[in-house]
């Protein structure tokens, strides 16, 4: 027999063993969903707080997960009679019922498995676990569907049972290999179908590449620190150096293409650059994109621009697979931070060191650079210098900590100040940074509040400090120059509160 005709009695018999394959699928899913149901409940048995049904769960999970399925169809078949008497009737019990059941055992036990997996997951803060779930979920449907091509040895009439009867009808055997070779083709097909749907369905991979910064972005979001003018008009010529990616959902095999389409001309553009990896809605990722991050970064290194990784934290199984994998070390720890913002920050400093100099906040500010002091005249500065402290603080000192009561204005003359909160896990989360011709505690002079961050001098700092004692008596002596102080700190604290309506009306749009 020619390759023509095999391929012709291929085509004729192409209906007949796809109505055998429908049996596989239907073994499949009747297999699945008994098993999702009862290993669900196996699942949930192990994640309650009773010890004796928590074991329960356990020795029944283990039981169900190495019974081998194949032997236990045997198994089955001889157990279950092959009918029933029900009254006055006799019901048949099908073969496909006796396959369906011995499948369903494996599935059992890798549900059960998953629904505490999915559990840990939950309580430890990952994003959509349930994705997670339902990527493992299908890759083991796939599996499964393989597997029913099983249940030909106990007389099941799919797909398998369907090419021996071929064989036996056309009696040629040089076609047996070429009908198993087209069998199998069947399997794989739809077990690629069934991948591919599942990545579209279940995970979406949504990128928005956006410079997060006032002055050059057109969402106006706020920084993390004040600028001066020549910085300001560096990061707005530099501005396109810094570019955000934001990941959702889950990174795999079938969307990694899209993330590296996005990415590529970022990197091959922006030399000496930054791309961010938002990485706080990235619920789970597989090899695929693991190699992907590693070609990315090896290739940001040929053209100078870095990979930058954020939000980490929101997800620790994902922190895991990307420690394992050595992404986290290829990247470094000084390019991996808690929150987009802590990154913007770092690069923008970064930048800033390559443009201005690292030396740019040892240069001691003149009065004029203050905002809140626009309004003062020569003579009014000199005055009001004489209600100030001046004060010198070395690089880590804390100068106040959050929720002391401390109503001292800072007026910061070089040097750079730190705003930091106290987070989750107890670590100190960056809120702000202020630099030479910044003001610090505005509110706190006025409300005598207690302060709501700790204020650190990042290296050696230099300040001009206006205590509420001190600003009572400039009340007191020079009411008008006390008006003229309160005047400035409405003007500064006008502007914003005009930045942030930008930025909320921004957002908004």
């Amino acid at each position: 027999m020619g390759l023509l005709e095999i391929l012709n009695e291929l085509r004729i018999w192409t209906p007949y063993l796809a109505g055998g394959f429908m049996m596989n699928l239907l073994l499949s899913l009747l297999s699945m969903g008994l098993g999702t149901a009862v290993g669900w409940g196996l699942g949930w048995m192990r994640t309650l707080p009773y010890r004796s049904l928590n074991q329960s769960g356990a020795l029944l999970t283990s039981l169900f997960r190495n019974i081998p399925s194949f032997v236990f169809m045997f198994y089955i078949a001889f157990i279950l009679p092959v009918e029933i008497n029900w009254g006055d009737e006799v019901v048949k019990v099908p073969a496909w019922i006796k396959a369906s059941i011995a499948l369903m055992v494996p599935v059992t036990g890798f549900v059960s498995d998953q629904v505490v997996k999915l559990y840990q997951d939950r309580r430890a803060g990952g994003h959509h676990p349930l994705m997670s779930f339902g990527l493992a979920w299908t890759q083991y449907f796939i599996i499964i569907i393989m597997a029913s091509s099983t249940a030909s040895v106990i007389g099941v009439d799919e797909i398998v049972a369907r090419a021996n009867t071929v064989i036996a009808a056309i009696r040629a055997p040089e076609i047996m290999l070429w009908l198993y070779l087209y069998v199998a083709l069947w399997f794989l097909l739809l077990g690629r179908v069934v991948s591919h749907i599942a990545n579209r369905l279940m995970f979406s991979s949504q990128m928005s590449d956006r410079v997060v910064r006032r002055g050059y972005s057109a969402l106006e979001v706020p920084g993390h620190a004040d600028r001066s003018p020549a910085e300001t008009e560096a990061l707005i010529r530099l501005g396109k150096q810094i570019q955000i990616t934001e990941l959702k959902g889950s990174l795999f095999s079938g969307n990694c293409r899209s993330l590296q389409q996005q990415l590529l001309p970022l990197l091959l553009q922006h030399n000496g650059g930054y791309t961010i990896l938002d990485c706080h809605a990235l619920s789970d990722l597989d090899q695929a994109a693991i190699r992907l991050l590693r070609r990315l970064h090896h290739l940001a290194l040929d053209n100078r621009c870095r990979l930058v990784l954020t939000g980490l934290q929101e997800s620790p199984t994902l922190s895991e697979k990307l420690q394992k994998s050595g992404i986290l070390y290829l990247v470094g720890a000084e390019h991996q931070f808690e929150t987009v913002h802590d990154a913007i920050f770092a690069c923008e400093d970064r930048l800033l060191d390559r443009e201005l100099g690292p030396h740019r906040y040892h240069t001691t500010v003149p009065w004029s650079a203050f905002n809140i002091l626009k309004l003062f005249s020569r003579v009014e500065l000199d005055l009001f210098e004489t209600y100030l402290e001046q004060q010198r603080y070395p690089a880590k000192t804390v100068i106040s900590h959050q929720g002391d009561q401390d109503g001292r204005l800072l007026l910061v003359r070089s040097g750079r100040v730190l705003a930091l909160s106290r987070g989750r896990h107890g670590r100190s989360k960056l809120l702000y940074a202020f630099c030479p011709g910044s003001m610090i505690g505005e509110m706190a002079l006025l409300d005598n509040e207690p302060r709501s961050a700790t204020i650190v001098a990042e290296m050696d700092l230099a300040v001009a400090e206006l205590t509420p004692k001190a600003f009572k008596r400039l009340q007191q002596e020079q009411p008008q120059l006390a008006n003229r102080l309160l005047s400035g700190i409405g003007i500064v604290m006008s502007q914003k509160i005009r930045t942030l309506n930008r930025t909320v009306m921004a957002l908004e749009d």
